[in-house]
């Protein structure tokens, strides 16, 4: 897999050397990817973005309905405009995101369209332009406009309740498939609105009128409680002064005291599972480097969905593809060293070359390449890099499940019939790519995108500690600084009891 545009440089493999300068991190990583739950606070409802949208619409039909005179009802009127126009966004999906019905229609037979929910917002459209030009005209009264609202509040009301008999059922059977709400709506649904200019408008509106509406429930808690579950930190920052703005100040202090609006922690697995005491030490899974290395690849693809800009967007392409293709050469092969590949041929009746592992390779090159031209293109949009990029993931991510399938079963079959997975790595893998310039950044890297996506799990520690065992003392010395750079203090501590990473007591090479 090829180099992509300019990416990160690393610096000179040394020593470290308590009188020399440590090597700077050759990978910032982009800010965690939501803030994490505290166990002891209220369970986030993420899916409240989407349902409790519907009440915010209720909400603001209610203003309208109250308003005093034609100036309150135009204000009322044009906020419910926009707010409801940015919520449809994120149904109907845009160019470069595919929205809540298309999500709906590819896990449920295409039951968005079946129940004609597109098709409503479009009915919808005509009764809106003849509200909105009623109500603009300047002689129109309120007792004038009145009857052509409820017309179209009456025909907005049996679109939300059509919505919510889908929505809800769709919902609850996702989570009882245990499909990853919260990863679906960073993915694939909020995309369509959180880079717009208005999305602080939505934010602050949401939460005034759920605290304004709550019908005894707490609406505006739910609401924004998902909003900090699904927000990277550098979105949430922004987000929060919008939520401040929208809630009174004793309702953003009781939500705050509830849920910790403003405050930063740890993985939720690193909270929960305390470091173990001396005499316990984290099992050795040795292939976890392969394996979880498909995992940094997920992680990485996941932040360029989201990147705010076209340059974030690309540096976050040049990482993305420059760790790829290290990751593939272990698989591929060097001249110095066999790769993976040739160690699954070698043991399993040249299973990998049957299976087309090293030609998926090949033909994904043709979409790196298409990546990398429009990386290269200042004059692309966002939305057509966007565009492009999801051929590329999609195609990706098919290839990493063909590897898996090929990979699991048969390093699980090696573990079974007792081969030394790690002499594998330190004679057959790893060595493509230990001694590359670049391997620094690679470990930083893979390391800060394992923190950043647990799934619950310690991805993170499981990756580092089979290189820490893989590696001969003098190169995990070397690889050490870019752990500490690639990992919160916070986790570093909590991994270096797990697995002795004391720079002072490197990892044994003849440990297990």
């Amino acid at each position: 897999m090829g180099n992509c545009c300019t990416g990160p440089k690393p610096p000179p493999q040394t020593s470290p050397d308590a009188n020399k300068q440590q090597p700077q991190p050759v990978y910032t990583p982009p800010p965690p990817q939501a803030q994490p739950e505290d166990p002891n606070k209220p369970r986030a409802q993420v899916f409240a973005i989407m349902r409790n949208g519907h009440e915010v619409i209720r909400g603001l039909m209610k203003d309208c309905e109250v308003a005093p005179d034609m100036s309150a009802f135009r204000r009322a009127l044009a906020i419910l405009m926009r707010w409801q126009e940015l919520h449809a966004m994120s149904e109907d999906g845009t160019p470069f995101c595919k929205g809540f019905f298309a999500v709906v229609n590819e896990r449920f037979e295409n039951l968005a369209h079946q129940k004609g929910l597109l098709a409503a917002h479009r009915d919808l459209h005509a009764l809106e332009t003849k509200l909105i030009q009623t109500a603009a005209a300047p002689s129109t009264t309120l007792d004038q406009v009145k009857p052509v609202y409820m017309e179209w509040q009456a025909a907005n009301e049996k679109h939300l309740k059509a919505e919510e008999d889908v929505m809800m059922p769709c919902v609850k059977k996702m989570m009882e498939g245990q499909v990853n709400l919260k990863e679906l709506l960073q993915m694939e649904i909020m995309p369509t609105i959180w880079d717009r200019p208005d999305f602080g408008f939505f934010v602050q509106h949401a939460a005034a009128t759920l605290e304004k509406y709550p019908d005894g429930q707490p609406r505006a808690r739910v609401w924004v409680h998902a909003l900090l579950a699904i927000s990277p930190a550098e979105r949430w920052a922004r987000y929060l002064p919008y939520v401040k703005a929208g809630l009174s100040p004793s309702l953003f202090k009781a939500i705050n005291d509830e849920i910790g609006m403003e405050a930063p922690g740890v993985p939720l697995w690193a909270k929960a599972d305390p470091a173990p005491k001396a005499t316990e030490k984290a099992k050795l899974m040795a292939f976890a480097i392969m394996r979880n290395g498909h995992e940094v690849i997920r992680g990485m693809m996941k932040d360029i969905l989201v990147a705010p800009d076209p340059q974030v967007f690309r540096e976050r392409v040049a990482v993305m593809l420059k760790w790829q293709e290290l990751h593939a050469l272990t698989e591929d092969g060097t001249q110095g060293c066999r790769g993976f590949f040739a160690v699954i041929n070698d043991k399993f009746d040249n299973k990998a070359s049957q299976a087309g592992l090293l030609v998926a390779h090949n033909k994904l090159h043709p979409l790196e390449e298409q990546l990398k031209m429009a990386c290269a293109d200042p004059r692309l949009r966002l939305g057509q890099l966007m565009t492009l990029y999801r051929q590329f993931m999609d195609a990706n991510e098919q290839h990493l499940k063909e590897e898996e399938g090929v990979m699991m079963p048969c390093v699980s079959k090696m573990a079974q019939d007792g081969v030394n997975l790690k002499e594998i790595l330190v004679t057959d893998v790893l060595p493509c790519i230990w001694d590359r310039p670049e391997f620094g950044f690679f470990v930083q890297a893979g390391a800060a995108t394992l923190e950043k996506y647990p799934e619950g799990m310690p991805r993170a520690r499981v990756f580092l500690h089979a290189i820490s065992k893989a590696l001969p003392p003098e190169r995990w010395a070397r690889a050490l600084p870019y752990v500490k750079a690639g990992l919160s203090p916070a986790l570093y501590k909590i991994v270096n009891a797990e697995t002795d990473f004391d720079p002072n007591s490197p990892a044994s090479f003849d440990g297990a």
